[in-house]
């Protein structure tokens, strides 16, 4: 695979393409298949960092807090104005101790999903999608990192 086009070069593939290729001829595992094939688009100026297949960009933070899931989860989704960054946000469903999600601000999806961690604490880890750019990405990360040191603020003993 080379990137470009041009005399003795392939035409460009799609992320599915390179996928295949490295799967069916080249015997690489699932997971590697795909990381492999996201840096060769970037080498080749297919995809900038946080940039989906799809085009669409994405961030995700995460924090993992002192606190059982149960806690956190409920603190979490009944305290939100509390600790979420600026913007409109609107549930679109939930399942408890697992997942949130909904619409945010005006036109990205935010999923915010919960895991249990050793020793009583639990992990959040927030991702925003549907974002313009670069530039909305690192907006993101920054307001949300904010965000859940804040939230890990309300749930740590004083």
């Amino acid at each position: 695979m080379v990137c470009g086009t041009g005399q003795g070069r392939r035409p460009r593939l799609d992320h599915r393409a390179i996928v295949a290729i490295l799967g069916h001829k080249m015997d690489v595992g699932p997971w590697w298949r795909q990381m492999i094939a996201v840096s060769y688009e970037r080498a080749c100026g297919l995809r900038a960092a946080n940039q989906k297949c799809d085009g669409e960009f994405s961030v995700a933070v995460s924090k993992v807090i002192d606190v059982p899931l149960a806690k956190l989860f409920a603190a979490a989704t009944a305290r939100q104005t509390e600790w979420f960054p600026r913007g409109a946000f609107k549930e679109t469903s939930r399942t408890r101790e697992k997942y949130w999600r909904g619409t945010w601000k005006k036109d990205a999806r935010l999923e915010i999903n919960f895991y249990a961690e050793p020793g009583s604490k639990a992990q959040i880890v927030v991702q925003s999608n549907k974002l313009n750019d670069n530039d909305a990405v690192e907006a993101e990360r920054a307001a949300w990192k904010k965000a859940l040191a804040k939230l890990n603020s309300l749930l740590s003993p004083v």
